[in-house]
């Protein structure tokens, strides 16, 4: 059976905006604050194989500091925001999708403001929900929020993400996962965790949801 799917939710880093570059660059300033083991390139790499949980682990992260951390890069993202741009095909997806009539949300844990510089004023035009700041383990009720807020049912929902926590929280949403081959983690990790679909470009995309 085709599902008719209404409401549309993005993740931010990695899947509309090409952040890695950025993250990576500032990694040593993250690191020299909560006192981490420094990475190279190819550790930082590798770690795309990983998912949240165990870079943590992987990096020596208490929870309890993952908060402050987020909020710090937030901040960094904030002076650097100039330094981070859409991935190509993405505005031409936000619009084709728009101009078809899906409901349109960004769902991230990066800071709204943030989202809304590297959107431009015509991309954040064409959003009807900013679920932001959301923590590692907390995109769950930021989904349901959008939900509530937009009255759509969660089985005409997807959220569109490029790590397993997006995936993850998704399914325990109770919404359809779709994941981006080109954000933080690889390919094979993401289909480990069953997302319904996964796409390898942003007209990938498009022609799975065009008609539906």
């Amino acid at each position: 059976m085709t599902t008719t799917y209404r409401l549309i939710m993005f993740d931010f880093d990695g899947t509309l905006a090409d952040s890695f570059p950025w993250l990576t660059g500032v990694m040593h300033k993250i690191g020299e604050k909560y006192h981490l083991a420094p990475l190279d390139a190819q550790q930082l790499e590798a770690l795309r194989g990983a998912d949240s949980r165990d870079i943590m682990a992987q990096l020596g992260v208490p929870f309890w500091k993952i908060p402050q951390m987020a909020a710090y890069a937030r901040q960094l993202a904030g002076e650097d925001i100039e330094q981070i741009t859409l991935f190509a095909g993405i505005n031409d997806l936000l619009q084709k999708l728009f101009d078809e009539g899906f409901v349109l949300a960004v769902v991230s844990s990066n800071a709204q403001e943030n989202i809304k510089r590297v959107l431009g004023p015509h991309y954040t035009a064409l959003m009807s929900y900013f679920e932001c700041g959301a923590s590692l383990s907390g995109k769950e009720a930021h989904i349901k929020r959008v939900l509530k807020q937009s009255g759509i049912p969660a089985g005409q929902a997807m959220l569109i993400g490029d790590e397993v926590r997006d995936v993850e929280a998704a399914h325990k949403a109770g919404v359809a996962a779709g994941a981006v081959s080109w954000g933080y983690n690889r390919r094979e990790l993401l289909a480990a965790h069953q997302p319904g679909a996964i796409f390898d470009s942003p007209d990938d995309v498009w022609q799975h949801l065009k008609g539906r």
